[in-house]
């Protein structure tokens, strides 16, 4: 009996294909009234209810459905993948023109406070110089004193009545007649 039931159900199965799992009620059915009659007949057994407890299909459908799941999982993920890149590309994008932005504004806000410090530093400079033209005069020598005695090894070939050494010949810068 057991085999009867277990053809007729490999024959609905077949039949059925893929589609078992929405079907159940009817394969169920289909099965018991094809049992039932040869049961009472051969056996004098009266069948009252069939149910499907679990579908075994052959290996190649199942492995044939593996494979069409691991695609579609696939496939997913790599359409996950890619539109986690394109992301990862808009944001990238997106820091670097921030970053550009940023610096490019520092870099402009250095510049203005640095002229702006240049020129208060020339306006001094020029305020300094109209107030007292000959401490102005005496500083830049002794810068250019310093400048040019800043190596031992250098050696100059100057006139001693040269502009150049005013400071040294008289104290107050006056030129030597």
């Amino acid at each position: 009996m057991v085999g009867e039931v277990e053809g007729e159900l490999t024959t609905e199965a077949a039949l059925k294909a893929l589609e078992i799992d929405g079907e159940r009620d009817v394969i169920m059915s289909e099965v018991l009234s094809d049992t039932r009659e040869s049961a009472m007949k051969d056996l004098g057994v009266r069948v009252v209810d069939f149910r499907i407890k679990k579908i075994n299909l052959p290996d190649e459908i199942s492995e044939s459905i593996y494979r069409r799941m691991r695609a579609e999982r696939e496939s997913v993920a790599r359409k996950f993948r890619s539109q986690g890149r394109e992301k990862a590309e808009v944001i990238r994008a997106q820091a670097e023109l921030e970053v550009a932005t940023i610096l490019a504004e520092a870099d402009k806000t250095a510049r203005v406070t640095r002229g702006a410090a240049d020129a208060e530093a020339a306006k001094i400079y020029a305020d300094a110089y109209n107030k007292d033209p000959e401490f102005f005069s005496f500083l830049r020598s002794l810068k250019a004193y310093e400048k040019s005695f800043s190596s031992k090894s250098d050696i100059l070939v100057l006139d001693p009545k040269s502009e150049f050494f005013q400071y040294m010949n008289n104290a107050k810068g006056a030129e030597a007649k």
